[in-house]
């Protein structure tokens, strides 16, 4: 048949009986690129309009005007927030947010992300609201990290 992957099948003879051995599937290779979470080190808040008031219920309100790279970096935080608030208060306290880290960025330390964690949390009260962790995510995930210089080996 036309467009039909074959298959070809070889006859071996074990005492005296026909076998049909099927061929081994071609082996898929898969290659996955992940970028890791570096955090930045300053964090210069970036005011968004919101349609409606957050509403820890609903679906999170995506900021009006953003362009659809934007948006899917806020999806995407809204969807890591949701999956570590595990007691449902729509904030993160300072332990699942350690743990979120864990998770995401797994070669931060913990003084690293106490240091997040008051960046993040913007009013101070000692809990990150949905809107601040994924402002957060999305002005991380589009700033370029900044490279850190390395001292000079003088011989």
């Amino acid at each position: 048949m036309v467009g039909q992957p074959q298959m070809t099948v070889t006859q071996t003879t074990v005492a005296s009986q026909p076998v049909m051995v099927a061929p081994p599937p071609p082996t898929v290779t898969t290659t996955t690129t992940t970028m890791q979470f570096v955090p930045p080190q300053t964090y210069q808040r970036v005011t968004y309009q919101y349609a409606v008031p957050y509403n820890r219920r609903a679906e999170f309100v995506i900021p009006v005007g953003v362009d659809q790279r934007v948006a899917n970096l806020f999806r995407q935080a809204s969807k890591i927030f949701r999956t570590f608030d595990t007691n449902y208060s729509g904030t993160l306290s300072r332990k699942e947010f350690r743990k979120c880290m864990k998770y995401n960025a797994p070669h931060l330390n913990k003084f690293e992300i106490d240091r997040l964690y008051n960046l993040v949390d913007r009013d101070g009260n000692g809990r990150i609201t949905e809107r601040e962790f994924c402002e957060f995510w999305v002005y991380s995930h589009l700033t370029p990290p900044v490279a850190v210089a390395q001292p000079a080996v003088v011989y």
